[in-house]
C-alpha cells in the first residue's frame, strides 16, 4: 500500500508539494512524536481496525512490548485537536462501522467505528471502511484515491472513483 500511494503521489513529491513520512509498526509514542515534528495535513493509517465487544471501534498500534495496543477515537482526538490534519484515511476494517441492527429496527444507527467518531468530534474529512475488505482491494482503492487527489479532484469525487475502481476492476463481480 505504501509503495502504491508513493507512486500515486510521485509527481507531487518530486515537485516538493507533498512530503510523506512513514512510521512502520508505530507505537503511540512514535506517532505523537511524528505529529510534533512532521505536522501532517493527512493522517493515513494502514493496519487493523476492530469493533470491541462494547461496540467501540479501535485501531491497533504496536505497544512498547511489541504486542498490539488499542487506540480509540478519543485517543486519536488528543493528537488531532491540536494538529493541522484535515483528512484522516483509515485503511483498516470496520473503521467506518455503524450499528446495522439499529438500522433494521428503524432507529438511527449508533456511531461505533473510529471514522464516524472522528467526524463527530470535528475532523473535517475521514475515509474509512465499513466492513472487512480484501487487502488487494484496499490497496487498489488507496492508490486510486490518492491518484485522483493528486490530479486535483475533490475528496468526494476521488472516493467515488476509487469505489468504482474497487468494484469494476474486481474480476469476481
Amino acid at each position: 500500500e505504501k509503495e502504491r500511494i508513493e507512486k500515486a503521489l510521485k509527481k507531487l513529491v518530486e515537485s516538493g508539494r507533498v512530503e510523506i513520512e512513514v512510521l512502520s509498526n508505530a507505537t503511540r509514542r512514535e506517532l505523537r512524536r511524528a505529529f510534533r515534528k512532521f505536522k501532517p495535513h493527512i493522517l493515513h493509517f494502514s493496519g487493523h481496525g476492530v469493533l470491541n465487544q462494547d461496540g467501540e471501534g479501535t485501531l491497533l498500534l504496536v505497544g512498547d512490548d511489541g504486542n498490539s495496543v488499542e487506540v480509540d477515537a478519543d485517543d486519536l482526538m488528543v493528537l488531532l485537536r491540536s494538529s493541522s490534519v484535515k483528512l484522516v484515511v483509515l485503511s483498516a476494517c470496520e473503521t467506518a462501522a455503524v450499528d446495522e441492527e439499529a438500522k433494521v429496527r428503524g432507529e438511527n444507527p449508533a456511531i461505533l467505528g473510529v471514522a464516524p467518531r472522528l467526524v463527530w468530534d470535528g475532523v473535517p474529512a475521514v475515509v474509512g471502511m465499513q466492513f472487512a475488505v480484501p487487502e488487494a482491494t484496499a490497496i487498489q482503492f488507496m492508490q486510486d484515491l490518492y491518484e485522483f487527489l493528486a490530479d486535483g479532484e475533490p475528496l468526494d469525487a476521488a472516493v467515488t472513483e476509487a469505489r468504482i475502481g474497487a468494484y469494476f476492476d474486481d474480476d469476481e463481480n
